[in-house]
């Protein structure tokens, strides 16, 4: 069995969801991704780009920033003479 969206708006049937190629290809899509969806076939009011879909989570750029102590600072001069 293939699970299908029916996309209904003013009672008239605008687009079909079907199987989960569409959100992914996997059944754990995000709700980003389904608003999307829903956007891309009239369903509901998207404020995103409706070009491009959303970014999973595991591959949106997270902003990282180092630890930094005193012994790894960028003035570090280690003259050591043993």
């Amino acid at each position: 069995m293939l699970p299908t969206i029916g996309l209904v708006v003013d009672g008239k049937t605008k687009d079909f969801i079907k199987g989960f190629d569409e959100l992914g290809g996997r059944d754990d899509f995000s709700t980003d991704l389904l608003e999307w969806r829903l956007g891309c076939g009239g369903a509901i009011d998207y404020s995103g780009n409706l070009l491009e879909p959303p970014l999973p989570a595991s591959k949106k750029q997270l902003s990282v920033h180092s630890k930094q102590t005193i012994r790894d600072s960028a003035l570090d001069s280690s003259d050591s003479d043993d």
